[in-house]
């Protein structure tokens, strides 16, 4: 019998939670105080809460391995009453790690804040990034450190590969309600993640997802729901119109694996569906 070398691994997630960074941004603004403004008003920080605690935070919370971290980066400047508000959010998950600074370059600010929280001497490092509006299924992390098992030979030999998680569900909601389509997508940046060395100054978000094949190995599992996408205009990577096909109610079979595989109930999204209609009515949307 083959010995589990995923032992070895130390895993930790990174999720940037409006941070005010110099790019690592679609939409451009000419001065990084324009930015604050625009990532701090009011209605855009109420939105990111909602998305937060809707579909990211509650897989986190239900992992079948515990034996990760999960890093926060959000800005030092954050209003007193929201930073308030995430720190609360965030004590409701025992792996949360919040650091916060000032503007820095986007890659730069969150490779001080993982290498705040990679042990030097904990072994080969397994790093997945998170959007403030997606979400894992609660078996992610225990997936991803298998993973390393099929992957350590190729890590032996080129000191990174990447591993891919392609199925899952994306969420929006519209004038028609809140509605999901099950997925399969190469390389998307949820349930997506790369092993490397703890000593490399590099960290997960140096590698465009969408171009990962290019950079290292991957390893690409599917047959599993690993992830689930929001889908709404402030998303990094834009959407195509495919990608609001067969978009189907959230009920029955549907409803079921969202809860099942991320903790999101019909409660939850029914609370969603609410706080996001009357946002809409305020914005005249």
């Amino acid at each position: 019998m083959r010995s589990r070398t995923s032992n070895i691994v130390q895993i930790l997630g990174l999720c940037r939670f409006s941070y005010p960074c110099y790019g690592g941004f679609r939409r451009e603004h000419e001065t990084i105080q324009h930015r604050i403004d625009f990532l701090y008003g009011e209605e855009r920080l109420e939105e990111r809460f909602r998305y937060f605690e809707t579909f990211t935070l509650p897989g986190l919370r239900l992992q079948t391995d515990e034996d990760f971290k999960f890093v926060v980066l959000a800005g030092n400047q954050l209003p007193k009453a929201y930073d308030e508000r995430l720190k609360d959010m965030l004590a409701t998950l025992p792996q949360a790690r919040l650091v916060q600074y000032e503007p820095l370059n986007h890659r730069e600010a969150c490779l001080k804040a993982m290498q705040e929280h990679i042990d030097p001497k904990g072994g080969v490092c397994g790093q997945f990034r998170l959007d403030d509006d997606d979400g894992v299924s609660y078996r992610f992390v225990e997936r991803f450190r298998e993973a390393f098992d099929d992957g350590h030979e190729v890590m032996k030999r080129e000191h990174k590969f990447a591993v891919d998680f392609n199925q899952g569900y994306t969420v929006c909601i519209d004038e028609e309600g809140i509605r999901a389509c099950a997925q399969q997508r190469q390389y998307w940046t949820p349930a997506l993640g790369v092993y490397i060395r703890p000593h490399i100054d590099k960290t997960v978000v140096h590698f465009r997802h969408d171009t990962i094949w290019r950079q290292m190995t991957t390893l690409t599992y599917t047959s599993e729901d690993m992830f689930v996408r929001g889908l709404n205009s402030t998303n990094g990577t834009p959407f195509k119109k495919k990608d609001f096909e067969e978009m189907v109610p959230i009920e029955g079979a549907v409803a079921r694996a969202l809860s099942k595989n991320f903790g999101i109930t019909e409660e939850a999204l029914a609370k969603f569906h609410a706080a996001e209609s009357q946002a809409s009515a305020r914005a005249g949307r």
